[in-house]
């Protein structure tokens, strides 16, 4: 399985003296090799590893890195509540690099308010690198932030999209908080 990231993030996949490179091997049960001059890189899975997916969640890991992630957020992707979505900017508006930059400072922000108010409210992690936009979060947080930043993208303002995120996050501890105080079956 291969794939290809940034150059520019090849030294944070790497890590310092290859922990992160190596960690990710470990958790994973993978062999990572990069080629730092293409950027490309191959993982494969080791022949004694127990790990059925770990390739695969190598895969999303790199990716995630790949994106802007640091390492320690793109290893949540190992537990299996954890997703990562990408929206391509310049696929998802048509638009040139001018109207994506524009787009990229709606979506992070005076002093990076607009992501960290998307990030608290839904508890996932938003990256913003190079055309695109990625989150990593469990999937109804995950699926909700996304769809905040494609109203934002689509030109809603930053108050009705913060009102929006609000009435969800609200709905979601209901919900959750329903499913804490219902009666078990096994009890019956």
């Amino acid at each position: 399985m291969s794939l290809k990231i940034p150059s520019s993030r090849i030294g944070v996949l790497i890590g310092k003296e290859g922990t992160v490179k190596k960690h990710i091997e470990d958790i994973t049960g993978t062999n990572i090799t990069i080629d730092s001059s293409t950027g490309q890189v191959i993982i494969l899975k080791k022949p004694d590893s127990g790990e059925m997916i770990g390739d695969w969640i190598a895969k999303n890991i790199v990716k995630a890195i790949g994106r802007g992630f640091n390492p320690k957020i793109a290893q949540k992707l190992v537990d299996e509540e954890f997703l990562m979505d990408i929206i391509d900017l310049e696929a998802a508006t048509g638009a040139s690099q001018k109207r994506v930059r524009t787009i990229k400072a709606r979506l992070i922000g005076e002093s990076g308010k607009t992501k960290k108010n998307i990030e608290s409210l839904m508890e996932v992690h938003v990256s913003i690198f190079g055309n695109t936009v990625s989150i990593i979060g469990r999937y109804e947080e995950l699926k909700i932030a996304r769809d905040a930043i494609v109203r934002l993208i689509n030109g809603q303002s930053h108050r009705t999209v913060y009102r929006f995120l609000q009435k969800k996050r609200d709905d979601l501890k209901r919900e959750q908080m329903k499913q804490m105080w219902k009666p078990s079956s096994f009890l019956d």
